[in-house]
C-alpha cells in the first residue's frame, strides 16, 4: 500500500469507480477484508474501489447496519437478523468490551416481586426524575415495556439475582415509590449482584452468536453517508490495515453510547467519546438535550486515599486473599494485587522492599535504610516513605500539584480515575454521613433521604463539602457507610463494591466506610429519536424523520430521562429501545427490499480528514488539548454552574477550536495507528463538549442535572434563539404548560453552535391507559 500524501482538493476530486460485485467466494484481498461473521463465513457482496492511491476502500451492502456493539447496538442487531435482515454490526472493541459492561445496579421493571407494583407508578417516576422534560410518550412506552424486556432476558439466561422463593430479586434504587409518589420505597431494580451490566451484555452477546450477524470487530465508524435528507450508509476505519470501509443499507442505527469522556473525572470506559452524536452533527442533523450530564453522587475519592494507619502501624492488605492481611510497626508493607511470588515481598528492620509482577522499570524499584520506594505497574497505590512521612504520587495526575506530604498515614490513589460505587449500595441500606458523623440526606430529601435521584444527592453532596461538612484532611469528600451491613449481604450483594473498594481505595467495607463524591456518569442529551428509535429533526413547528437512521442507548435521546436520568433507567433504555429499532425497521422494511445507492462522492470527506490528520505537523499533541478541554468541562460546567462561568467556558472551547488546526501526530501510518484514533475520538469530544457548554449557557433556569447558582428555579417562560443542539425549555402557568427542548446544530469545522427548539411531548401514547403526569413541585 502506497504512503503518498495526498491534498484534500486531490482526494476530493478522486471519484470512487465500483467494480463489480464479488461473490461471497471469490478471492478478496486479505488487507481488505478482515470483517467475520459468527459461523466464520464471508457471506457480504463487496466490491473494491480506490479514493485514492493511498487508501483502498471496500464496499459493502447490507440490509442494516448497527454502529455500536454494546447492549443497545446487539439487541437491535440480532432483532434485525431474528427477522431476516442481512445485518452488519461495526465496533472499534470487542462487544463484551463495550461500556455497557460497567453498569452496576440493575434494570428497573415494575414486577411485584418485592411488594404489589405497577408499571404506572414506574412511569410517574420516571417523570418526576426527568424533571418534567422526559417525552411522556416515550415513557409510556418503556416503563411498559420493562416487564416483558426483563422477563425476556431472564428467558435468554442472564442470571438475575433470586429472592428465597425463586423470584427475581428487586432492590431499592434512588427516585422509584409507590402509589405515584404516596406509598413509599419502591423496590423494582432488578439486579445480578452489583455486576448486571456485565451479565446483561454477555448475556445478549451469547444471545447473538445464534444469529449470523456479522461483525466488523475493531472498526472505527467515521461519518454517516447521507443522500439528501436520507441515511444510506456508514464510512469505517478498519484498524487492523487502514483500509476503508463504505456500508451501504437501507437502515442504519446509531448505538455508539455517551461522551462522558468530555470531562477529566468520569466513570465512562476511555472509549466513550460520543462518536455517535459527532457523526450526525458533521451530517448537518440536530442533538438534543446535551447540557444536561448527569453527576454520579458516589464515585471513589482517589486524591488523597488513606490507607489504614493508626499509630505508626501499618495494616498491610493482600487484595487477592484475606490471609495475606497482617499487621507490623513502625514500617510499611506493601503488598501487591494478584502477585505471583509472594515471597518477593518480605520486610525488614524499618524498611520494605516490595517486588512487582511484570514492573517495566526495574530501576525504579529500590530500597533504603529507613524508606521504601515503590513504584507500582498496573495498580492504584504509589508509596514513599521516610521519618513515617508519606508522599502521595498519583499516577495519573497531570501536573506535579498533586504531590503532598502528610504525617501518620499513606495516601494512595490514582487522581481522576472515575471509579463507580453503585447506588445499590445505598439500596442495600447503605448511607452517607459527612465529617460530624451526620445522614445529612434526612436535611435535603426527607422521605427518599439516600435514595433520593442522583442530582439531588449530588447537589446536597456538594453542598457539605462547600460548607466546611467534607471529611479527610482537606475536607473535599464525604463518606458512603455500608460497614453497619452483614458481610454475607455485603458478599452476596455487593462483591463487586467490596473488591473495588479494596482496590482502589484501600478501604475494607466491612470495616471502614468509603470516601466518595460526585463525577460525571451519563449524558441524558444525545440524537433526538421518537419512541420507535426513528431519527428525528423539527422545523421548528413540526418533527420530520431522517429516512434509514435510527437511535438507541445513551447516545439516542428518545427522550426518557429528560433533565435527569433515574438509576437503572439506563439498561431498560438499552433493551427496549434497541428492541424497539429493530421492530419498527422490520414493520418498515422487508429482507432484500431494493438499497439505496451510495452519492458519488461518498466517503471522501472522511478520507480527507484522515489524510490532514496523519500528515498534520503542529505543536499541539492530541493529549494536551484533550486534556485542557477536559478541565475546561470539569470546571466551567461543574455540579453548579454560573452564567459567567460559563460564558468563560464557552470562550475556551472556542480557543481550543482554533487550537486544534495546531495539533501534531507522531504516527503517519495506516495500521493499527492509535495516534490517529485518539485524534479521531478528540475530534467527536470536543463537538460533543461544544455543544453541551452552549447550551447549558443558554439554559437560565434550574433544571434537573443543570443547577444554575444565578438561576435557581425553573422558569415558567423563557426565549432564547441559538445554533446548533436540543435545549428543553418550559413555559407554563398554573396548570397550563408548554415545554421546548433546545435542539442543537453545530458547524464541525468551526465549533459554532446554533440553538432551535423542539417542543416537549406532554401526552401519552394512550390517554384512556395512562393519563400524562402534570408538573408539580419536585421534592423527595
Amino acid at each position: 500500500m502506497a504512503s503518498l500524501r495526498l491534498s484534500g482538493k486531490a482526494l476530493a476530486s478522486s471519484l470512487l469507480k465500483p467494480q463489480s460485485h464479488v461473490s461471497a467466494t471469490a478471492s478478496v484481498p486479505a488487507a481488505c477484508n478482515f470483517h467475520f461473521t459468527m459461523k466464520g463465513r464471508q457471506t457480504d457482496k463487496t466490491s473494491t474501489g480506490s479514493l485514492s492511491r493511498d487508501y483502498p476502500v471496500v464496499d459493502h451492502v447490507y440490509d442494516a447496519v448497527v454502529v455500536g456493539a454494546g447492549g443497545a447496538g446487539l439487541r437491535a442487531a440480532f432483532g434485525l437478523v431474528q427477522e431476516g435482515f442481512r445485518t452488519a454490526v461495526i465496533s472499534k472493541l470487542f462487544p463484551t468490551r463495550s461500556h455497557t459492561v460497567a453498569a452496576q445496579g440493575g434494570i428497573n421493571a415494575a414486577l411485584g416481586n418485592m411488594e404489589p407494583d405497577n408499571w404506572k407508578w414506574h412511569m410517574y417516576d420516571t417523570v418526576k426524575g426527568s424533571d418534567w422534560l422526559g417525552d411522556q410518550d416515550a415513557i409510556h412506552y418503556m416503563t411498559k415495556e420493562a416487564p416483558k424486556a426483563v422477563i425476556e432476558l431472564e428467558n435468554y439466561g442472564m442470571p438475575f439475582s433470586r429472592t428465597s422463593d425463586g423470584k427475581i430479586y428487586q432492590r431499592a434504587f434512588g427516585g422509584q415509590s409507590y402509589d405515584y409518589g404516596k406509598g413509599g420505597q419502591a423496590h423494582r431494580c432488578c439486579c445480578v449482584a452489583d455486576r448486571t451490566g456485565h451479565s446483561l451484555l454477555h448475556t445478549l452477546y451469547g444471545q447473538s452468536l445464534k444469529y449470523d450477524c456479522n461483525y466488523f470487530i475493531e472498526y472505527f465508524a467515521l461519518d454517516l453517508i447521507m443522500n439528501g435528507d436520507q441515511c444510506v450508509g456508514v464510512v469505517a476505519l478498519c484498524l487492523e490495515d487502514g483500509s476503508i470501509h463504505r456500508f451501504r443499507c437501507k437502515n442504519t442505527v446509531l448505538a455508539t453510547g455517551g461522551y462522558g469522556r468530555a470531562f477529566f473525572s468520569c466513570t465512562s470506559a476511555h472509549t466513550s467519546t460520543g462518536d455517535g452524536t459527532a457523526m450526525t452533527a458533521r451530517a448537518g442533523l440536530a442533538n438534543q438535550d446535551m447540557e444536561f450530564v448527569q453527576f454520579h453522587p458516589t464515585d471513589i475519592y482517589a486524591h488523597p486515599h488513606t490507607h489504614a494507619h493508626y499509630n505508626k502501624t501499618c495494616l498491610c492488605r493482600h487484595l487477592c486473599s484475606p490471609t495475606h492481611m497482617h499487621t507490623t510497626t513502625e514500617h510499611v508493607c506493601a503488598d501487591i494485587y494478584a502477585h505471583p511470588h509472594p515471597t518477593y515481598m518480605h520486610t525488614t528492620t524499618g524498611h520494605v522492599c516490595a517486588d512487582i509482577y511484570a514492573h517495566p522499570h526495574p530501576t525504579y524499584m529500590h530500597t533504603t535504610t529507613g524508606h521504601v520506594c515503590a513504584d507500582i505497574y498496573a495498580h492504584p497505590h504509589t508509596h514513599a516513605h521516610y521519618n513515617r512521612t508519606c508522599l502521595c504520587r498519583h499516577l495519573r495526575s497531570p501536573t506535579p500539584t498533586h504531590m503532598h506530604t502528610t504525617t501518620g498515614h499513606v495516601c494512595a490513589g490514582i487522581y481522576g480515575a472515575g471509579c463507580l460505587i453503585t447506588e445499590g449500595c445505598r439500596g442495600e441500606g447503605g448511607f452517607l454521613v459527612n465529617s460530624e458523623g451526620e445522614r445529612f440526606m434526612e436535611r435535603y430529601a426527607p422521605t427518599a433521604k439516600d435514595l433520593a435521584s442522583r442530582d439531588v444527592v449530588s447537589r446536597s453532596m456538594t453542598i457539605e463539602i462547600r460548607e466546611g461538612r467534607g471529611c479527610g484532611p482537606e475536607k473535599d469528600h464525604v463518606f458512603l457507610q455500608l460497614h453497619h451491613l452483614q458481610p454475607e449481604q455485603l458478599a452476596t450483594r455487593l462483591p463487586g463494591i467490596s473488591e473495588t473498594a479494596m482496590i482502589f481505595a484501600g478501604v475494607d467495607v466491612t470495616r471502614e466506610p468509603i470516601p466518595v463524591l460526585p463525577t460525571v456518569h451519563y449524558n441524558m442529551g444525545g440524537i433526538p429519536t421518537n419512541f420507535e428509535g426513528q431519527v428525528i429533526t423539527h422545523d421548528g413547528k413540526n418533527d420530520h424523520l431522517v429516512g434509514g437512521l435510527f437511535a438507541a442507548g445513551e447516545s439516542a435521546c428518545a427522550s426518557v430521562h429528560g433533565a435527569n436520568r433515574l438509576g437503572a433507567n439506563s439498561l431498560l433504555d438499552l433493551v427496549v429501545f434497541g428492541r424497539a429499532c429493530a421492530h419498527t425497521i422490520s414493520r418498515q422494511s422487508k429482507p432484500g427490499d431494493a438499497i439505496p445507492e451510495l452519492p458519488q462522492n461518498a466517503g471522501e470527506s472522511s478520507v480527507a480528514n484522515i489524510d490532514k490528520l496523519r500528515f498534520s505537523n503542529g505543536s499541539t499533541s492530541t493529549a494536551d488539548l484533550r486534556l485542557s478541554m477536559q478541565k475546561t468541562m470539569q470546571s466551567h460546567a461543574a455540579v453548579f454552574r454560573t452564567g459567567d462561568v460559563l460564558k468563560e467556558g464557552c470562550e475556551k472551547m472556542a480557543q481550543l477550536f482554533k487550537q486544534a488546526d495546531d495539533i501534531k501526530l507522531s504516527d503517519r501510518g495506516m495500521i493499527w495507528n492509535t495516534d490517529l484514533v485518539e485524534t479521531l475520538e478528540l475530534q467527536n469530544l470536543m463537538l460533543n463538549a461544544n455543544q453541551t457548554i452552549v447550551s447549558a449557557e443558554a439554559r437560565k433556569e434550574s433544571r434537573g442535572a443543570h443547577a444554575r447558582e444565578d438561576y435557581k428555579v425553573r422558569l415558567w417562560w423563557w426565549w432564547r434563539e441559538a445554533v446548533v443542539v436540543v435545549v428543553r425549555l418550559w413555559w407554563w402557568w398554573w396548570w397550563w404548560w408548554w415545554c421546548e427542548a433546545v435542539v442543537v446544530v453545530v458547524v464541525p469545522e468551526s465549533g459554532e453552535v446554533t440553538l432551535s427548539y423542539r417542543p416537549v411531548i406532554d401526552h401519552t401514547l394512550d390517554e384512556q391507559e395512562c393519563a400524562t403526569v402534570p408538573p408539580a413541585v419536585r421534592s423527595y
